[in-house]
């Protein structure tokens, strides 16, 4: 009853408030599906919905693929089958350097003649290019922060014995947060909670009771504590994502925000 009563009904309630509209946007990504193992494309349509006088994201269908090459991903197109084609404004890219060559082979062959509109390039993910930059200008300052932070909070992490000696010692129960390797610019609580502890974690390793193993987290957290400018190389990290941060707070919505781009890119650049 519910996959074939039901949905139908609901799938055809986005299509019938696009087909009114003359443009829309599609949005798509890609995940692993673990109950059938196979590539999941979830598709999202964006319109301006008359109804609700407002622009809209309507989740319209799945499409399920092997591979997920620029060619396979072409297989989108029949989760678009209800939607006019020639109204498509915009697709959404994930991750700034991926499906470019989906792209290109989209755009011919959806207009293949010279009267038809051009899809509007808008770029790629905004978001993914910013953790990118903060990562690419801290690799070629080779400070290595990312390792610190890291093994601040991985050397007590799983070790309930050494969080006992870090509060015995230290009389602190405030303890190091998780680094992500992925979203850099969102690791300014990461460091500012690093900055706060590293005195305390100091003098964890340095008093004599402490016995840490010889693994390269623990290599890396002794070389950071005998280093004089680690917390000044952290508190510059955590400065230059705490520029970068509002921009990613303020365009992480559903709100239409692409007409801003322009003015908030040159003010973060400059």
């Amino acid at each position: 009853m519910v996959p074939y009563s039901v949905a139908p009904y609901f799938q055809s309630k986005p299509s019938n408030a696009i087909e009114s509209c003359t443009k829309y946007v599609v949005c798509f990504d890609e995940a692993l599906n673990k109950v059938i193992h196979r590539g999941q494309m979830n598709i999202v349509v964006r319109f301006w919905d008359n109804d609700l006088k407002q622009v809209s994201s309507r989740y319209l269908t799945s499409v399920f693929l092997g591979h997920s090459r620029a060619t396979d991903l072409l297989t989108f197109h029949e989760g678009l089958v209800s939607l006019p084609a020639a109204n498509l404004l915009q697709v959404s890219l994930d991750r700034p350097t991926a499906n470019w060559k989906f792209l290109e082979t989209l755009k011919d062959s959806c207009h293949q003649h010279e009267q038809d509109h051009q899809l509007f390039e808008l770029g790629s993910c905004g978001l993914h290019a910013i953790h990118g930059a903060l990562q690419s200008g801290h690799s070629a300052a080779g400070w290595n922060v990312n390792l610190v932070l890291r093994a601040v909070y991985n050397v007590f992490k799983d070790s309930p014995a050494r969080r006992s000696d870090y509060i015995h010692i230290t009389g602190s129960t405030k303890f190091p947060k998780k680094f992500c390797q992925v979203r850099w610019v969102e690791n300014t609580s990461v460091t500012q909670r690093a900055l706060e502890v590293f005195d305390d974690v100091k003098k964890y390793v340095n008093d004599k009771s402490t016995k840490l193993p010889g693994t390269a987290t623990c290599k890396d957290l002794k070389q950071a504590v005998f280093d004089p400018l680690t917390t000044v190389k952290m508190a510059f990290f955590s400065s230059v994502a705490t520029e970068l941060e509002p921009f990613l707070r303020k365009y992480q919505t559903s709100a239409p925000m692409a007409v801003f781009l322009y003015d908030d890119i040159g003010a973060m650049l400059r």
